[in-house]
């Protein structure tokens, strides 16, 4: 039986950065900052928390940036 639920919306249980998952894929900050900014910016990110489908999510940004489709899918980690 579940007694409790904890959301960590402000990173106090479990760090979280936007970029993590890219830091390898973008070695050069820049590029990574570019890539977060243009092809994955905060408010798509935000339609996930929202309760968009995150493949339907992915195959749509996916069709505006293709050349990025293998990066945009690494998202989901």
């Amino acid at each position: 039986m579940v007694e409790a639920v904890v959301f960590d919306v402000g990173k106090v249980l479990v760090e979280w950065e936007r970029d993590l998952p890219f830091r390898d894929l973008f070695p050069d900050p820049a590029e990574r900052a570019w890539f977060m900014e243009t092809v994955i910016p905060l408010a798509w990110h935000g339609e996930h928390d929202a309760g968009r489908d995150a493949e339907e999510m992915i195959a749509a940004r996916s069709a505006v940036y293709p050349d990025h489709a293998h990066l945009i899918r690494a998202w989901l980690g």
